[in-house]
Parts: C-alpha cells; sequence; structure tokens
C-alpha cells in the first residue's frame, strides 16, 4: 500500500486512491507527527510555472516538504537553467502550509484559461492526514480574475526570495 505522495507526479495516485478508500482528512493544515521509523518528510507544496509564451519557453518548478527541506528550479529563455535543494526549517514549513490555507488555497478551484501564450500556473496543496496519508487539493490557472490565486502565488513567491539561496545552482558558488 502506498503510504505516502513524495511527488507531484504522484499527488494523482494518491487522490484516487484515497477517494476509493474513503480517505478523509482534517480540516487542520498543521503537519501531524511522523508514524514511528517513518522519515519526516511530507509535502507541503509543489509549485509549477510552465509554457510557451511571446518570450519562449519557461519552466519554474519548488517542491517544499514539511520537515523544510525543498528543491527548486527555473529553466527558460530569459536566464539560464538553474536547479537547487535547500533548507528552510520546520517551522518555516508549517507557516507556508498556514499561510497557504489561509489564502484559501485548499478551495481554489481551475480557472479557465484565458490566450494559449500565457504559461500556466499549477499549485498542488497537501494536508495531512491518517495514517501516513495526506489529501492533495490541486489548482491551475493563466490568469487569475479574483479568485484568490494571485494571493497563494504570493505566498509562494515570498517563500521562494526568502529560502531559495540566490545562487541556486550555480556550481561556481562558494558556500
Amino acid at each position: 500500500m502506498m503510504r505516502r505522495c513524495v511527488a507531484a507526479s504522484t499527488a494523482a495516485v494518491v487522490l484516487c486512491a484515497g477517494a476509493l478508500l474513503g480517505m478523509s482528512g482534517g480540516a487542520d493544515p498543521e503537519i501531524q507527527q511522523p508514524a514511528e521509523g517513518t522519515i519526516d518528510q511530507e509535502p507541503v507544496v509543489v509549485y509549477e510555472v510552465a509554457g510557451y509564451g511571446i518570450g519562449g519557453p519557461i519552466h519554474e518548478r519548488l517542491t517544499v516538504y514539511s520537515n523544510g527541506l525543498g528543491s527548486y528550479s527555473t529553466a527558460g529563455s530569459f536566464a539560464p537553467p538553474q536547479a537547487c535543494f535547500f533548507s528552510a526549517g520546520t517551522d518555516a514549513a508549517r507557516q507556508l502550509r498556514r499561510d497557504l490555507a489561509a489564502a484559501g488555497a485548499f478551495e481554489i478551484d481551475d480557472l479557465p484559461f484565458y490566450g494559449n501564450d500565457l504559461p500556466v500556473i499549477t499549485v498542488t496543496v497537501f494536508r495531512p492526514g491518517q495514517n501516513g496519508w495526506s489529501r492533495a487539493k490541486t489548482f491551475s490557472f493563466t490568469v487569475d480574475f479574483g479568485s484568490g490565486a494571485s494571493g497563494v502565488v504570493n505566498i509562494i513567491e515570498g517563500f521562494i526570495d526568502a529560502y531559495v539561496p540566490p545562487d541556486c545552482g550555480n556550481p561556481d558558488a562558494s558556500g
């Protein structure tokens, strides 16, 4: 039995399995204590911006886990590709989950797509459930017209600014 959702690509599997098994999650977005003998690394959020626009291709991805570990990568026409791992700390991961919940990230649905020359933004937020399961909510959009999605994106971008090293992916950076 799959106990953990460790990447966005498995989020759909976990959602389907949870629906079939009648999994229920609490409304509290707090991080729960891991079961004995397990790794304390549950996903908090996966954020992705992908598409092809006027300036060319763009891709950005952030994944943050409950223990504060994260990964970040970008690629596109305007800068060289970069990727790195970072540690924001457990408190920052908890606060990120609280802020996303307060901004409505667990209630926002997909928004209509406007134009084919805008990148698609996809946000998946995770809420811990029972016995190591997580419930996830995903929504995608190109332009936010009053849904609150821009508030969620602002929180995520603020997290990136605060915790992703400015020299992310630079092999020449000292550190």
